[in-house]
C-alpha cells in the first residue's frame, strides 16, 4: 500500500492531490468523492482568503459534489489519524506540523495521544456496531484488540480439575464423600484429601480464535507498514487460519454462546468485537473499502491533554479545594440559566463550562485550550479566537467571582488561552483585553496567550502528569500573575 502524508486543514488544488497520490483525475475523483462521503475531506471555494486560513469554519465547506478537477474548489482534510483507502494509507498530520521532516515519528506520538482520549469512545463504538450491526471500521477495531491484548493478554478460560493431595483448595464435599474416612477418637481422618485448582485451558475455542484474530490482525498492519508507525511489534501467535477452526457461522455461533456465560465486562467487549471481525472481515459485500482511525475533532484531544497538563480541578469539590465547606464541584457552582414564565420555572440543563481550572497556591488559573495556529505578522492578526471565545472566556472569572473574593486571602485570578506549537513554549506570546470587562468597574484579568510546546504536553498526558515546570513559572512569573495588570 502507498502512503501519503496529508497534512490537517491545508488548502490543497486538486492538481496537487493528483501529484501526491500519483492517479488520473478520474479514479482521483472517485476516491476524494469517498472521503467526503465519510467527512475525512470538504471542500471550499478557491479564494485568496481560503489559500491563508488554517482552519476550516462550516459556512465555508461546499456542500454539492465535488468539482471535476478544475481550479474551481479547494481541498481541506478535516482529520487527524490514519485512513486506509483501495490501496492508500492516508496519515494525516495536525495543522500545526509544518514541516515535512520526520513526519512518521511525530505522528507515532499523534496516534497515542488519540488512542488515549478515544478510548471510551472506542469501547462505546464496538458496543453499538455489535448491537446495531452497523459498519465495519476495519482499523479501528484492529487497533482496539491489539490495544487490549497488550493490556490484558489472551482471553482466558479456566478450568477446575481435581486431584488428590494435589496443590489446591480442599473439595470438603468431595473428601467426605468420595475417601476413606478413619476415626480415632471420635474424629474422622481423610488419608487422601480431593483438592480443586485451576488452570487455564490452552485448548478453549475462543482462546484459539484470540490468536488467530490477533495475528491476522497483524498481517494487516504489515502490509500497510503500519506496524512501526504504531508502536506494535510483531505479534505471530499462531499459523492457524479462521477457516482451519470452523466455518463463520459456527465461530458466531461460538461467540453468542460464551457471551451468554460471560460477566466480565472486559470479556464480553473483547467477545463482541470479535464477532464484529469475524462477521464482517471478509470478502463479501458487507466489507468497507475504507477504514479509519483517528478524530474529526482534534481540538477535543487537545483539551483533554492540556487539562492533565494543567492539573484541572474542575471535579474537585470546594471544600477539598479550601473555597469553603460546599460538597459541590467547582463545575458544579456554575449558575445555570433560570426560565420563568407564566407562573413556570426551569433551569437549563447546560451551563457555561470552562476547559480546565487549576488552583496553585494564591493563584486560580482558568485555561481555555484553543486549537488555533495563532500568527501575528506586520499585516495583522491571523487565525484568532472569536468575539464568543473571548466574552465566554471573561465570563468564566466572572462567575466565579463572588466565590473567590469571599474567601479571607484572596486568590489571584488569571485567565489563559492555551495553543499548540512545534517550537519552544512561550509563556508570553500575548494578551487579550476588553475594557467592559477589563476596565472599571470589574477589573477582570486580560486573558493571557500562552503557546505550548505540543511534545512536552503530550509526554505529560500520556504520563498523566503535569507540567510543573511550566505551572511553576505562571506563579513566579511578574509579567504573568502581577496583581496591577
Amino acid at each position: 500500500m502507498k502512503s501519503v502524508f496529508i497534512r490537517e486543514q491545508k488548502r490543497y488544488t486538486f492538481h496537487e492531490l493528483q501529484f501526491r497520490f500519483d492517479l488520473d483525475k478520474e479514479p482521483l475523483q472517485k476516491l476524494l468523492q469517498r472521503l467526503k462521503s465519510f467527512g475525512i475531506l470538504k471542500t471550499v471555494k478557491n479564494t485568496k482568503e481560503q489559500q491563508e486560513l488554517s482552519d476550516l469554519f462550516e459556512e465555508d465547506a461546499e456542500l454539492e459534489e465535488l468539482s471535476s478537477g478544475g481550479s474551481e474548489s479547494l481541498y481541506v482534510f478535516t482529520y487527524v489519524g490514519l485512513v486506509m483507502i483501495q490501496n492508500f494509507v492516508l496519515k494525516c498530520y495536525p495543522k500545526y506540523i509544518d514541516k515535512e521532516e520526520d513526519l512518521d515519528i511525530k505522528l507515532k506520538e499523534v496516534i497515542q495521544v488519540i488512542e488515549k482520549a478515544d478510548q471510551k469512545e472506542q469501547e462505546i463504538l464496538i458496543y453499538s456496531e455489535y448491537d446495531s450491526g452497523s459498519s465495519f471500521n476495519e482499523l479501528a477495531l484492529i487497533m482496539y484488540l491489539l490495544s487490549d491484548y497488550f493490556e490484558y493478554g489472551l482471553y482466558n478460560v479456566e478450568d477446575s480439575i481435581l486431584e488428590i493431595n494435589g496443590y489446591g483448595d480442599i473439595n470438603w464435599d468431595k473428601t467426605v464423600n468420595d475417601t476413606f474416612t478413619i476415626i480415632s477418637n471420635n474424629r474422622p481422618y481423610y488419608p487422601e484429601l480431593v483438592t480443586q485448582r485451576k488452570i487455564d485451558d490452552e485448548t478453549h475455542f475462543i482462546k484459539q480464535l484470540h490468536e488467530i484474530i490477533l495475528t491476522q490482525t497483524t498481517k494487516t498492519l504489515q502490509d500497510a507498514n503500519l506496524n512501526d508507525l504504531l508502536g506494535l511489534p510483531e505479534l505471530l501467535l499462531t499459523e492457524e487460519e479462521l477457516d482451519d477452526l470452523a466455518e463463520k457461522d459456527y465461530i458466531l455461533y461460538r461467540i453468542e454462546q460464551q457471551l451468554s456465560v460471560e460477566f466480565n465486562t472486559r470479556n464480553q467487549l473483547l467477545l463482541k468485537a470479535l464477532y464484529i471481525y469475524v462477521d464482517k472481515n471478509d470478502t463479501s459485500s458487507e466489507k468497507s473499502d475504507i477504514s479509519f482511525f483517528g478524530t474529526n475533532s482534534f481540538h477535543v484531544v487537545w483539551e483533554k491533554a492540556c487539562a492533565v497538563a494543567f492539573e484541572n480541578h474542575l471535579n474537585h469539590s470546594l471544600k477539598s479545594l479550601g473555597l469553603g465547606n460546599s460538597t459541590q464541584s467547582l463545575k458544579e457552582y456554575l449558575e445555570k440559566p433560570k426560565w420563568t414564565s407564566k407562573g413556570i420555572t426551569q433551569y437549563s440543563s447546560k451551563t457555561l463550562e470552562p476547559d480546565t481550572i487549576s488552583i496553585q497556591d494564591s493563584l486560580f488559573m482558568i485555561f481555555d485550550a484553543k486549537y488555533y495556529l495563532l500568527k501575528v505578522e506586520e499585516k495583522g492578526l491571523y487565525n484568532n479566537p472569536g468575539i464568543g471565545d473571548v466574552t465566554k472566556q471573561f465570563l468564566y472569572q466572572l462567575a466565579y467571582k463572588d466565590l473567590l473574593s469571599a474567601k479571607e486571602k484572596d486568590l489571584v485570578v488569571k485567565n489563559f488561552f492555551v495553543m499548540p506549537t512545534e517550537s519552544e513554549t512561550d509563556l508570553d506570546f500575548g494578551s487579550v483585553t476588553m475594557e467592559i470587562f477589563t476596565g472599571n468597574p470589574l477589573k477582570l484579568s486580560p486573558i493571557y496567550i500562552i503557546k505550548l510546546n505540543v511534545a512536552e504536553v503530550y509526554c505529560a498526558y500520556l504520563k498523566g502528569s503535569p507540567l510543573n515546570e511550566v505551572i511553576e513559572t505562571l506563579k513566579g512569573s511578574s509579567s504573568i500573575i502581577g496583581v496591577n495588570d
